[in-house]
């Protein structure tokens, strides 16, 4: 390999993606409509799962199933940081859960924020007790916890 091939060499795939990692986690750090966004998270946990089963495929090591559950847990983080935003956008009253005619809960309705009022917020007060959050949640239209 001559100094001349050596320069204009691509980069290795591997070290691709820890670049394009630093450059969303600037992007969620600094930028709008990316900052602060509740879905980067969990879009990085996928990308995550891609890239082990990936990886996985392409260097076959031994202890696959290792790898292969290794990328099942990070897809299984990936899906709770999602559902947990979710919960909270319900919570800050930006996301109302429809059910539909057979009575499955199957619609998201997104609500925009100059219909939110603060009386909307279904947030219990910091010093509430646990049991004051249980009530209120149990209480709610969305019955998030059951009686």
């Amino acid at each position: 390999m001559t100094a001349v091939t050596a320069r204009i060499r691509r980069p290795a795939l591997w070290m691709v993606y820890p670049a394009l990692g630093a450059l969303v986690c600037l992007l969620y750090a600094f930028v709008p409509p990316v900052a602060g966004n509740g879905f980067v998270v969990p879009g990085v946990g996928l990308s995550c799962s891609v890239a082990i089963i990936w990886g996985t495929r392409r260097n076959k090591p031994d202890a696959a199933w290792a790898w292969y559950l290794f990328a099942l847990g990070q897809f299984m983080f990936a899906m709770g940081e999602a559902i947990a935003h979710l919960h909270y956008l319900q919570f800050r009253g930006q996301l109302k859960r429809e059910t539909g005619n057979d009575g499955v809960r199957a619609v998201g309705v997104v609500v925009p924020d100059e219909e939110i009022a603060d009386s909307d917020l279904i947030l219990p007060d910091v010093d509430a007790s646990l049991d004051e959050v249980r009530a209120l949640l149990s209480e709610s239209d969305e019955g998030l916890i059951p009686n």
